[in-house]
């Protein structure tokens, strides 16, 4: 029952959330040419999304199904299709940016690990029907009841350790504590409430306050995700597989505490952990069984699907395949926020760099309104840092910033709901998407985005209707580098190229750079010598985009390494 409503209230309720109740119009508010699709939507509709049609038979089989399965109604058969369609439905959701975030892997990995198992024998419509309707009740003599809980408990763990060992590990599969012992932990607990403009709380200020309380949370956060998975060696030790699952609800609560990520449904999944048989035969509320239980049936059976579900979790955890491309959804590595968030050398405290989206709005008064809680808004920019086909990815900033603009239109209320406060969707003049490095300043400077560099992804003026956008691609050429642009809904006198000097590496930048040149039609090739002395670093390109009219703008035109 914890599973099922686990689905029910998170995996299909968030889908709702994120305004895929309405699949023809979740189509308009989406960049489809970002589409990147995983797990059952890459392996069913590797090339175009799937129908909207299709998402809206699923989003009435799915929580059918999954109701189903909560009260024990054909169970064997609806707990399948309510995994099954949760999982193509969590996958859709993450089909429109190249990495996803990890709300909805623990109770799908759960479900995947019990979902061929046996129930409804007890407390469900099935045992009324069996008992009362066909008059042959379940036999309950058997030892088929274990192994789904065992997966399913594994399922739910493999979050927790899978974040433990990616943080423990490194993209270059070397170990260490760089996770503990840095400013890591101080950046981290940081992030979620700057990114959703809400001030720290005075817990996460202690933290980020003092480096020997944010190192030893940091340990502290490590030991709540490494240790929960161990309950599978602790079967016949209930106390101790009911203290890791303790350790389980105590690490959802603290995330909620510190990282503002709360997501209490998984709190469902800590039954889980407690051995029902032993307490409540402890509470004398279990009936032991006068038969003696019956040999487990395809028992070969079960242990292959048993080792190929660990295995399967097991290698994209200890391989890191996030990182390699893996769209194998739910299973994941888990390396969200586990990568080190400091700069090196470790031992010194120095500012750290966020790339990230903002997306604001400008009024006729010349004011502006950041939307910090604008839904996917992670997945906006990415583009812009590639050197890919321009083409297309001039295709993917002007499909971003028309997403945005079909989401406002689409609003029924002037005002809409941000992490703080209320978003005027009413009343705008402009929209524009930012490709952003965002600092944190470093210890002992007060905790806050100051903003190292930004450019335009897109932009709407509501005025004229019109979206603009242009976009670079940075190539090699010789012992030389080019630029090339293109751009879309401007009437362009001309373009210049400016580079910011490498927010990643200079807590200030200074004003831009303004490299040395030649430009052959919207190529700009740089000057030998000057592309010769420029320092190893990494520049953000400025494409500085001029009308005929004089209005100019700046947009981001992807990375020039040296």
């Amino acid at each position: 029952m914890a599973l099922f409503g686990c689905l029910f209230i998170h995996v299909y309720w968030g889908a709702l959330a994120n305004g895929i109740g309405d699949p023809t119009h979740y189509y308009q508010m989406v960049d489809l040419a970002a589409y990147y699709p995983k797990g059952l939507v890459w392996l069913l509709f590797p090339n175009f999304p799937p129908p909207a049609s299709l998402i809206q038979i699923l989003l009435f089989i799915g929580p059918a199904a999954t109701l189903c399965a909560l009260v024990g109604f054909l169970t064997r058969v609806t707990m399948i299709v309510s995994v099954l369609c949760m999982c193509f439905l969590g996958a859709f959701l993450y089909s429109w940016e190249p990495l996803w975030s990890h709300p909805y892997n623990g109770e799908l990995l759960a479900g995947i690990g019990f979902m061929l198992g046996r129930a409804g024998d007890t407390l469900s419509v099935d045992s009324l029907i069996a008992r009362y309707v066909l008059r042959r009740p379940i036999a309950l003599d058997r030892e088929v009841y274990w192994w789904p809980v065992i997966l399913g408990m594994f399922g739910a763990s493999a979050v927790y350790f899978g974040g433990f060992y990616a943080k423990w590990s490194s993209p270059n599969f070397t170990y260490d504590l760089a996770w503990v012992f840095s400013d890591n932990l101080r950046n981290s607990v940081s992030l979620p409430w700057l990114i959703f403009g809400r001030p720290l709380p005075p817990q996460v200020s202690l933290i980020v306050n003092h480096p020997w309380i944010w190192r030893l949370a940091a340990f502290g956060h490590l030991a709540t995700q490494a240790l929960p998975i161990f309950a599978v060696l602790s079967l016949t030790k209930p106390y101790v597989r009911l203290l890791e699952g303790l350790i389980f609800v105590a690490g959802t609560v603290l995330l909620k505490e510190v990282m503002a990520f709360w997501n209490p449904q998984w709190i469902l999944l800590a039954a889980f952990f407690v051995d029902w048989d032993y307490f409540l035969g402890r509470l004398r509320l279990r009936l032991p069984s006068k038969e003696p239980a019956r040999p487990v049936a395809h028992g070969r059976l079960i242990v292959a699907y048993a080792a190929a579900f660990m295995a399967a979790n097991l290698v994209v955890i200890l391989a890191r395949l996030d990182e390699f491309g893996n769209r194998a959804y739910p299973f994941s590595s888990m390396t969200f926020y586990s990568n080190v968030a400091a700069r090196k050398p470790y031992s010194e405290h120095l500012h750290y760099p966020f790339p990230y989206a903002e997306l604001e709005l400008e009024y006729p008064d010349d004011t502006r309104r950041k939307w910090s809680c604008y839904p996917n808004i992670n997945s906006l920019y990415v583009m812009t840092f590639r050197d890919d086909n321009l083409t297309e990815k001039l295709t993917e900033q002007i499909g971003a910033i028309r997403g945005v603009v079909e989401r406002v239109k689409s609003e029924t209320e002037s005002k809409v709901p941000d992490c703080v406060g209320l978003v005027d969707v009413r009343d705008y003049s402009a929209i524009d998407l930012y490709s952003s490095v965002l600092d944190i300043p470093p210890y002992p400077e007060t905790v806050r985005f100051a903003l190292g560099f930004h450019a335009l992804v897109g932009r709407y003026e509501r005025n004229s209707g019109r979206v603009i956008a242009a976009a670079g691609g940075v190539s090699s050429a010789g012992n030389n580098a080019v630029v090339d642009v293109v751009s879309q809904g401007m009437d362009v006198a001309r373009y210049d190229i400016l580079l910011a000097n490498d927010p990643w590496k200079n807590y200030k930048t200074g004003p831009l750079l303004v490299p040395l040149g030649t430009w052959k039609g919207a190529i700009f090739t740089f000057d030998p010598n000057y592309y010769a002395k420029l320092p190893s670093s990494w520049y953000p390109i400025v494409i500085r985009v001029t009308e005929n009219s004089g209005h100019s703008y700046d947009f981001f035109g992807g990375i020039l390494y040296r």
